[in-house]
């Protein structure tokens, strides 16, 4: 998944890298003492790597660490608190709604109230609520964390890749008053089908660095094994093609795509990543009008009947080279590819052609198709925001077409057609 390696790209950068020390192993925090701890809280990126050293640790002595962090009541501790709310052992996650209460901080608030919506154990959804409660009563205030935004703080979105995932970027200045050199960078990837993944960050580091990291997730197209139609062109395999592809957007546009993946959390009860606390409120803020979706309807059905035809050019551009159909779905579909390929001329296109409308026909269905008319939705609202009006179009027209009320068959579809060929091709090695 390209988001996701993206993303590792970041957290694999050390803490001493930005000129502070490492946090301790796991044998070295059951060393230290909870103000050794405390210490280590001080900047985000290293107590997020703290966090993941404690996991390492076994239950029993993390709920143990934890628990002496919370009754040290020390603000600092906070965004470790919140981490440990979504720990797989039930009586960490007490330990930390137990810390979050003793501490009081209104920040805390809305983490347990995710909490709250998306545990499956009650007692943990239960002592969020009455932590809530009693931190609302005390401080008078239930809003959570909504910094002011900052001048010359940017967000960013890639494109939705072929597994549904997205990375959010927040970049603002590294704390008050600090030179416009120094940057805080925080990101966070998020998935139709999983939620937040996961979540990285630098508390300070040199805008080029930043820029670096954004735009690092590329590679020559001829290294990534694409081949169109049976062969790759010279310029493509010299062309430098961006596996990620990044479009500027507001707070408002990443408040909504992280709202869209709190509800997938809220219907499966499934755990956040505890890291994403450290950089959560980058994100903060309400979701407002800049919707991460398009509506196909807003052009004329002919427009896009027209269009529909173009659509098979898409897998060239940013966002849909990792658009391809699941191996699952292709798998009974390989041997007669292979045979097809094994032909010449034009009885090895109409042997392909056999295969492709077989595997789709088979493979993209009703829950199927609502997904990549989903994604094409997101990806026309990208575009849009990029400026290209012929790219949302055609993401448009692809997303009509995958409508089951006036679509068309998901083996006439253009786009699907060439998704299916590009993982044919790239499964059986042509």
């Amino acid at each position: 998944m390209a988001q996701k390696a993206g993303l590792d790209e970041v957290k694999g950068i050390p803490a001493s890298a930005t000129g502070r020390p490492g946090p301790a192993g796991p044998n070295g925090l059951l060393r230290q003492s909870p103000e050794e701890l405390l210490e280590g809280l001080a900047q985000d990126q290293q107590a997020a790597r703290l966090w993941e050293s404690l996991l390492a640790i076994t239950p029993s002595r993390r709920r143990e660490r934890v628990r002496d962090l919370g009754e040290r009541r020390d603000p600092r501790a906070r965004k470790l608190l919140a981490a440990a709310l979504w720990d797989e052992e039930t009586a960490v996650a007490l330990a930390a709604v137990e810390g979050l209460r003793g501490l009081g901080d209104s920040h805390s608030a809305e983490s347990l109230a995710w909490l709250a919506e998306i545990s499956r154990v009650e007692r943990a959804a239960a002592a969020a609520r009455a932590a809530i409660e009693e931190i609302h009563a005390r401080s008078g205030a239930g809003d959570g964390e909504r910094p002011e935004l900052a001048d010359g703080r940017e967000y960013w979105a890639s494109f939705i890749d072929g597994a549904g995932s997205q990375l959010l970027m927040a970049v603002r200045p590294a704390g008050e008053g600090a030179d416009s050199e120094r940057m805080r960078f925080a990101s966070v990837a998020v998935s139709d089908q999983r939620g937040i993944m996961d979540a990285a960050g630098i508390d300070s580091a040199a805008r080029a660095e930043v820029e670096s990291l954004r735009t690092g997730g590329s590679r020559r197209a001829g290294e990534r094994g694409w081949r169109r139609g049976g062969r790759a062109s010279s310029a493509a395999r010299e062309e430098e093609l961006p596996e990620i592809g990044w479009v500027r957007v507001d707070a408002e546009y990443c408040a909504a795509a992280l709202e869209a993946a709190r509800r997938i959390h809220c219907r499966d009860h499934r755990r956040l990543p505890g890291v994403w606390e450290f950089w959560r409120a980058d994100f903060a803020g309400p979701a407002g009008p800049g919707a991460p979706a398009l509506e196909d309807r807003a052009l004329p059905d002919g427009q896009l009947r027209r269009r529909l035809s173009q659509t098979t050019t898409l897998i060239h551009f940013e966002g849909f080279r990792s658009w391809l159909i699941l191996g699952e779905d292709l798998a009974p579909f390989l041997p007669a590819a292979l045979q097809a390929w094994a032909r010449r001329g034009r009885a090895r296109e109409d042997g392909l052609a056999q295969v492709i409308s077989a595997c789709l026909e088979s493979g993209v269905k009703g829950r199927q198709r609502r997904l990549w008319r989903s994604r094409l939705l997101r990806q026309a609202a990208l575009w849009e925001r990029r400026g290209d009006w012929i790219v949302r179009e055609l993401c448009l027209a692809a997303a009509w077409g995958l409508d089951d009320r006036n679509g068309v068959p998901s083996e006439q579809h253009p786009l699907l057609r060439a998704m299916a060929r590009a993982s044919l091709e790239l499964a059986i090695g042509a």
